[in-house]
């Protein structure tokens, strides 16, 4: 229309909607499943296999794929207890780095001591990829998902559609169930905004909203229960005149 070669918009008043048969459904496993998935990718790795250790640091981290392969150890920082996210392994082309997904997904996030001494396992082949099976290249999406699903066989769990991201999704279940901020779980998996945490994470949302319910109930009970109740009395702060 801009250009004068149609009179009129013919897709006017269309909507555009998607198929939510073919919508990707995301596995939100509980807190005791993603334990059971840690604990036996502690408990079986070998250093001269990479897997067990990208899962682990998956789960503890929330890093993606991408993030996980690119890590190198210039972007470790042991005393600091800090990992670098700055780049991604680019394992479809011949480049080995590419960048981020966004420029919000630069960041650098703390994590635990324990995890930095699995990390140090794997030092001694002296690669620059922690994660790496030779000093450039890594292991594909493919060969990762297809032992992480080996590990849920021998935990006896049936997650249905679980793939590496879905790592993801555990770090965020195991933030959530230690009531850490929402603020701060965003921040750490390096989305946009809170907003897109809050919408892509709807269902723990509405966990807390029930649980909140129930806490209001029980206060507000307590509250109308009692004639004097300190436990609910504002105190009252008296500000001075300093001039």
């Amino acid at each position: 229309m801009a250009d004068k070669i149609i009179p009129i918009n013919f897709a006017e008043g269309a909507e555009a909607k998607g198929n939510n048969d073919r919508k990707l459904k995301i596995v939100y496993p509980s807190v005791a499943q993603v334990k059971k998935i840690l604990n036996y990718a502690i408990n079986t790795r070998n250093p001269n296999n990479p897997i067990n250790y990208e899962i682990i640091t998956a789960i503890l981290t929330g890093m993606r794929f991408g993030e996980v392969e690119g890590l190198t150890w210039d972007k470790i920082d042991f005393k600091k207890h800090t990992i670098s996210i700055t780049r991604a392994y680019d394992y479809k082309h011949d480049k080995m780095f590419k960048p981020l997904k966004n420029p919000w997904s630069k960041r650098t996030i703390r994590v635990d001591n324990q995890l930095l001494n699995y990390l140090s396992e794997l030092k001694y082949k002296n690669y620059k990829l922690v994660f790496g099976t030779s000093n450039t290249t890594a292991l594909t999406p493919k060969i990762v998902t297809h032992h992480l699903r080996k590990i849920l066989k021998s935990c006896g769990l049936n997650l249905g559609d679980f793939h590496f991201h879905s790592l993801r999704h555990c770090h965020v279940a195991l933030l959530h169930a230690m009531h850490i901020d929402w603020y701060a779980i965003s921040k750490r998996l390096g989305h946009k905004s809170l907003q897109t945490t809050l919408d892509t994470y709807a269902y723990l949302m509405e966990e807390e909203r029930k649980r909140n319910d129930s806490l209001i109930e029980q206060n507000i009970d307590k509250f109308l229960s009692t004639e004097k109740d300190t436990e609910f009395e504002q105190s009252t702060v008296i500000s001075k005149d300093l001039k």
